[in-house]
């Protein structure tokens, strides 16, 4: 009778413990499941962090005396052909010392040797060099790989003298004011967000640069990009590698998880949960997405037939995932 007893308060026992867990558990879990996030107005961005290098057509110029120099055109200022940029006085010094010498060999016969410290013809001024002026070119620059343009590195760049100048130093260079460019390469998960003629804006320091894709191609692994510019950038004329942000695309509105997208009869939509606790189907219109985020429209839009349709609205709740209903 004991024992009996024992059983019966045993499956007492277990009889609560299952009924708790059918009221309070299994509603908690479904609704773990079942989780919403509100919807937030937010903007969201692609963009890939790289490096840029870049490229101008360029010609740097070579004292042909010894002497002090005495800059007559400042660092970034246009000029026209045959402006006197800088005079060499004093005749002190003698042949160059060899500080360029790895510059002066990579330039080889295209630097031109100067006397009367005029240019040839106009451009923008600029008393950095490092070489690759006449390696590096506009027309060669979508025939070299990523060894290649990893190996440069900016601390190349030197800075020429305002004072003691050699026979055969450079001084100065003239930059083709037309035009600059630039390479990059990304990844290929990257390359779809890029075509011929699409404009984007490159975050360099504390500028955002407007820039012209030119070609895209593939490079090993990566995706070499080719960019063209005409913006204006004061630090140009020294720059030839550096870390940089390229937008490819910016988008203002509602931000959901890419998670909560689903389709019913071919229309993207999301699950959100009303008052009475209830799941309703509401398309949404996707304006830009990262991969793991989406940007849509705010509260309604039009869709390909010009109808107006109501979508999410600010603070609606979202389910994150819609398979949670099956």
């Amino acid at each position: 009778m004991g024992r009996l007893k024992k059983k019966v308060g045993l499956l007492f026992i277990l009889a609560v413990a299952a009924l708790y867990v059918v009221i309070y558990v299994v509603p908690q879990v479904s609704g773990f499941f079942k989780a919403t996030y509100a919807a937030e107005y937010g903007e969201l961005r692609t963009v890939d962090d790289t490096d840029m290098f870049f490229v101008r057509n360029e010609t740097v110029y070579t004292s042909g005396v010894s002497g002090t120099a005495n800059r007559l055109v400042d660092e970034g200022r246009l000029v026209r052909g045959h402006t006197t940029v800088m005079e060499v006085t004093g005749g002190a010094g003698g042949s160059s010392s060899g500080e360029y010498s790895s510059i002066l060999e990579k330039l080889g016969d295209a630097a031109l040797p100067t006397s009367d410290f005029t240019v040839t013809d106009g451009g923008v001024v600029s008393y950095f060099v490092d070489g690759y002026e006449s390696e590096l070119t506009p027309e060669n620059m979508g025939e070299k790989n990523y060894e290649y343009y990893s190996a440069i590195s900016q601390d190349a760049a030197k800075e020429l003298s305002n004072g003691a100048v050699a026979a055969g130093d450079p001084v100065y260079k003239i930059i083709d004011k037309s035009k600059w460019y630039a390479v990059a390469f990304v990844p290929a998960e990257s390359k779809d967000r890029y075509a011929a003629g699409k404009q984007v804006d490159v975050e360099l320091g504390d500028s955002v640069i407007s820039m012209t894709v030119t070609d895209v191609s593939k490079s090993g692994d990566l995706y070499r990009l080719l960019f063209e510019t005409t913006a204006y950038y004061e630090k140009y004329g020294g720059l030839r590698r550096a870390s940089v942000r390229i937008i490819t695309a910016d988008a203002a509105g509602l931000i959901i998880d890419n998670s909560s997208i689903t389709e019913e009869d071919g229309v993207k939509g999301v699950y959100v949960k009303d008052k009475k606790d209830r799941y309703e189907f509401t398309p949404v219109s996707v304006l830009l997405t990262d991969g793991t985020s989406s940007v849509i429209a705010d509260s309604y839009f039009y869709d390909s037939e010009g109808e107006r349709t109501a979508t999410v609205g600010p603070h609606d709740d979202v389910l994150k995932d819609p398979a949670s209903l099956k």
